[in-house]
């Protein structure tokens, strides 16, 4: 990694949400009980939800009905939204909300969550649970991301214990030097690579792209990349294939770790430096006048591969 790349992916480690958790109304255990003052915590953008479990609960159970039943987080406090995604970083949650509701950052902050006993809205939804089964889906998806970087995922699989444990510690105290070394042990080299792991969070579905890329690609911009992919969503000219700008479209927005990248920024650059401790570049992208989808638009478009991770964002 060069000097200017750790730099950046350093100030990207410093990015935290501010986070309300307040009880539900469905989860309120009856009118004789007083509603419980909302949690706050400061969470940083690569963590996870679930972190914080034991404090939530500790929080709000004394109010809730089913206090000991598991938990599941919503938008709303009449629990009518999507269910939250926790299973992602909480990065990538707050972009999806801040596309959903095309609003500015400082008009989202706090993210604010109701946190629900009861009325689990779906079975086959991915329980949020502990840190220990956060880690465990969390190396689930690291492997997958080695599968397609490298075609193995023996770095990971062969990581040491006291290793994998400061992983975890440094994603849970967002502590980069921690991370910058074990990653160091996770990463081969360059011209081992084979596809970058990318994770494009489109509307209300995520399909994950396996990119195949010549090592070193510099030339392969952003632009190129999602005119494949979503050819009838950017129909990019030439010069704007190159653009030295921000994606520019009245009814379509995009955010990579909570900025919207030049467009002719190279796609290895953004997936070396910009992807998530899972190994994935979570790409974000909201229509808010979708043009007619694509024939195809379940299925990789040219230079892609999708590999379906059963897994749709809400």
């Amino acid at each position: 990694m060069s000097a200017a790349g750790d730099k950046f992916m350093k100030e990207l480690w410093r990015g935290k949400v501010p986070v309300q958790f307040s009880l539900a109304n469905d989860s309120l255990a009856g009118m004789e009980y007083e509603r419980p003052t909302s949690f706050y915590k400061l969470v940083p953008r690569v963590g996870y939800l679930s972190f914080y479990l034991p404090e939530i609960r500790i929080h709000l159970q004394h109010a809730a009905a089913q206090a000991d039943s598991e938990l599941w987080l919503s938008y709303d406090a009449n629990g009518k939204s999507p269910s939250v995604p926790w299973h992602y970083p909480v990065g990538v949650i707050f972009d999806q909300l801040l596309l959903r509701e095309n609003k500015e950052t400082e008009e989202m902050l706090p993210l604010a969550l109701s946190v629900h006993f009861t009325s689990y809205p779906d079975p086959n939804m991915i329980s949020l649970k502990d840190e220990k089964e956060t880690m465990a889906l969390f190396s689930q998806h690291l492997k997958q991301a080695h599968v397609l970087r490298y075609n193995t995922t023996n770095a990971v699989t062969n990581l040491p214990m006291p290793q994998w444990n400061d992983l975890q510690l440094a994603i849970k105290d967002c502590n980069y030097a921690k991370y910058a070394t074990v990653r160091t042990q996770l990463r081969r080299s360059e011209s081992d690579m084979i596809k970058l792991p990318i994770l494009l969070h489109y509307n209300d579905v995520v399909w994950t792209r396996a990119f195949k890329t010549a090592q070193g690609d510099m030339t392969y911009t952003l632009a190129r990349f999602l005119k494949e992919v979503l050819p009838n969503v950017f129909n990019f000219t030439d010069a704007e294939l190159q653009a030295e700008h921000p994606l520019n479209l009245p009814s379509t927005r995009l955010l990579v770790q909570g900025v919207s990248p030049a467009l002719a920024t190279p796609l290895v650059w953004l997936a070396e430096y910009m992807a998530h401790p899972d190994g994935f570049l979570h790409i974000n992208i909201r229509t808010y006048d979708p043009p007619v989808p694509d024939a195809d638009a379940s299925s990789p478009s040219a230079g892609t591969e999708a590999v379906d991770r059963g897994v749709a964002s809400g």
